[in-house]
């Protein structure tokens, strides 16, 4: 017999259109925003400035992004693109607010796994609850702001093709 506890968290699983819709649109904000400032300081690196200072600087783009993003899931509760779609990172234990370590896990682990491409969000597909990588590390979970009758389905065959990609074209950038 299933607990009470087990089916309210079942019944809080965003669809993974949700959250796609959530990845694409903070991805969309991240070009928006933070791209641009990137490539105002390619111009000075190498031949052309100082590359102290526009090293410098591209790191503080960095560290401001990554503020920025850590502040969104303090103060809100989830990224910008989630909260959009209704989405919202909860404590994977008790439901409630993240701890600013949860936040800090959680962010830094989400932008070092750009280094394999998809393949840490792709392992969601195998999960019934849709937690991937950044959620184990910082022991969180995203969850739906209302109630739905969505039952997940494992999708071992699409998980397994997006992992194997996702590793291919990671490593293939570092080639």
């Amino acid at each position: 017999m299933e607990d009470q506890s087990a089916r309210q968290i079942r019944h809080h699983i965003p669809t993974l259109t949700r959250r796609f819709y959530a990845f694409y649109i903070d991805e969309g904000l991240r070009i928006t925003f933070f791209l641009p400032f990137f490539f105002m300081n390619l111009g000075e690196l190498g031949l052309f400035g100082d590359p102290v200072k526009s090293v410098a600087s591209l790191a503080l783009g960095i560290v401001t992004y990554l503020a920025f993003r850590m502040a969104c899931l303090y103060f809100l509760g989830a990224s910008l693109g989630k909260l959009a779609c209704g989405l919202r990172v909860v404590d994977r234990e008790t439901g409630g607010e993240l701890q600013p370590i949860q936040v800090m896990l959680r962010v830094i682990a989400d932008e070092l796994a750009i280094f394999f491409a998809f393949a840490p969000r792709a392992l969601a597909l195998f999960r019934w609850d849709r937690t991937h990588l950044s959620d184990w590390i910082a022991e969180t979970r995203v969850v739906s702001l209302k109630e739905q009758a969505y039952i997940p389905e494992l999708r071992p065959v699409a998980g397994s093709i997006l992992v194997l990609l996702g590793l291919f074209w990671g490593a293939a950038a570092w080639l």
